[in-house]
């Protein structure tokens, strides 16, 4: 019995509700009843009680609690792309027994439109028994490809990422508790690209690049 409204399900092996996802299994011969429910969702959840109709009768309650799935989106929350490579976002979503009917993609506020004259725009979607993985492609990124982009299932909790499309020849971002440069030669304030790091932060991004010079400043 479903107890938020009361609802037999079932009876001995006959079901009593038109919801086709639940379901009784007996085996022959044995004390046992186990109620079944297919494709589980966040309406499911709540009490349930099994009622065995003997003087006194016998019952006892279940609890259910569905947890919605959470999509991931690979690698970190910041990423940062050079003006005119191709933008590459990963969304993976790990429901085994329902897959999500459709994964979609939202730039800002608005749907991802593959089909704007914009062009270069792609979505790849697999899905197997481990679940559903959708990939954003945008290729020849632009300035106004920049902002928070957001993968959104059917049947799970979305996930976003923020992009940032950069037109400089270098950038730097690397979140750390140390860093240590080594430079050999200077002439002057010249290093090389040689970077070592220690206790780096999970989600960082890091990019450096090769032949950065300082600016000739007067130092103290």
């Amino acid at each position: 019995m479903r107890m938020k409204d009361i609802h037999i399900l079932t009876s001995s092996i006959v079901t009593y509700t038109g919801d086709e996802r639940f379901s009784v299994k007996h085996p022959v011969g044995s004390d046992e009843w186990r109620l079944l429910i297919d494709y589980v969702q966040p309406r499911d959840a709540g009490l349930y009680e099994c009622q065995v109709n003997t003087e006194p009768k016998l019952k006892m309650s279940f609890a259910l609690r569905v947890e919605a799935a959470q999509a991931t989106i690979f690698g970190a929350e910041d990423v940062y792309v050079k003006k005119g490579s191709t933008i590459s976002l990963t969304c993976k979503v790990n429901v085994h027994s329902t897959p999500p009917s459709s994964v979609t993609w939202h730039h800002g506020s608005a749907v991802v439109d593959f089909d704007s004259p914009r062009g270069g725009v792609s979505l790849e979607t697999e899905k197997t028994e481990s679940g559903t993985t959708s990939k954003l492609l945008v290729t020849q990124a632009r300035s106004s490809d920049s902002g928070n982009y957001t993968c959104i299932p059917s049947n799970a909790n979305p996930a976003s990422v923020m992009v940032h499309v950069l037109n400089g020849k270098w950038f730097f971002m690397l979140p750390v508790t140390h860093l240590s440069l080594s430079a050999p030669d200077i002439s002057p304030y010249s290093m090389d690209s040689r970077c070592s790091t220690s206790a780096l932060t999970p989600r960082a991004s890091f990019f450096l690049f090769p032949n950065f010079s300082f600016p000739r400043t007067n130092m103290t």
